[in-house]
């Protein structure tokens, strides 16, 4: 939900903290809301007041009870879930960058210059995906004289941004080159297509500081059957809330699972969301379904007995 300025987002703090008062907000600690203000400013922390206005307007009144520490942690919480997700994200895009590397150089008589051989891509993508390709190297090559054609594609993929690999993936003619990099990860081609462009999404919405944790994202994910050669995982996907988050932190979950089983990222996130400190975040705001603890790929890494 997005919102206008609202009255308030132009006032001095002293007149900020006044209109939220005026409006039913309780104000405990006018220097901490003083401070959050002058740091983090009106606009954006209003965002995070709507699950505790009467309506979604920005002049709209408080609910009774309603406190500027209730914002705050819900802003706290968002921060904090977006470094998390950003952590997990940096392990899949690694991950895809090597897989979708490995492919090319298996499948082309170029070898590692696979990324020239436009037989393999949708020729109505190459060539715009080619120049942003070399756009990407020469900017993180900087003052190196970089030589793009030179440059083999294992020097090329770290330069990709996650959204441009999303691009070269759905550019690849062949379907079985796609479901090659796909089957790496128990995700059929067309769930795994649809996940990198929803991960793109969620990846840059999140390296922009922007509100994740209620968000109904524009790109749906598609939902599998099964992942993993399980049904087990697929059920716990929310067919209600397709653009929510909910449905990602499922994938991510799984992928995590296989490019870093040994990690701890998903126990992470679990004892995260069921941190006391964050009791009161609405889960269902987030797509979470009724009994999702419940699920076996939550079950496997909630700590249930950790009393975090």
């Amino acid at each position: 939900m997005a919102f206008q300025s609202g009255s308030g987002a132009s006032q001095t703090i002293d007149g900020q903290m006044k209109a939220l008062i005026e409006r039913g907000m309780a104000v405990p600690d006018a220097d901490f809301a003083a401070r959050c203000l002058t740091h983090i400013g009106f606009h954006r922390l209003m965002e995070y007041s709507w699950p505790f206005q009467t309506e979604p307007n920005p002049d709209a009144l408080f609910r009774r009870c309603a406190s500027f520490d209730q914002v705050m942690t819900l802003y706290t919480f968002d921060q904090r879930f977006r470094s998390l997700l950003l952590e997990a994200l940096s392990y899949v895009e690694i991950s895809i960058r090597n897989q979708w590397s490995r492919q090319l150089v298996q499948t082309s008589v170029k070898g590692e210059y696979a990324h020239l051989d436009d037989g393999l891509f949708n020729p109505s993508y190459y060539r715009s995906n080619l120049q942003g390709l070399e756009r990407n190297y020469n900017r993180f090559r900087g003052q190196e004289e970089p030589d793009f054609h030179s440059a083999s594609i294992w020097e090329l993929a770290p330069t990709m941004s996650f959204g441009r690999l999303s691009k070269w993936y759905s550019i690849l003619s062949d379907r079985a080159a796609r479901h090659s990099i796909s089957v790496n990860y128990g995700i059929n081609e067309k769930t795994f297509h649809s996940a990198l462009k929803h991960l793109t999404l969620i990846r840059n919405t999140c390296a922009h500081h922007k509100r994740i944790w209620n968000l109904t994202l524009n790109t749906k994910l598609r939902i599998p059957l099964e992942m993993g050669g399980s049904r087990d995982t697929a059920r716990a996907f929310n067919k209600d809330a397709r653009g929510k988050i909910y449905n990602a932190l499922v994938i991510i979950i799984h992928l995590m699972e296989v490019i870093t089983p040994n990690g701890d990222w998903p126990e992470r996130l679990c004892a995260f969301i069921e941190s006391t400190a964050y009791r009161s975040i609405p889960h269902r705001a987030m797509g979470f379904p009724e009994g999702w603890r419940e699920f076996a790929i939550w079950k496997r890494h909630m700590p249930w007995e950790s009393g975090v």
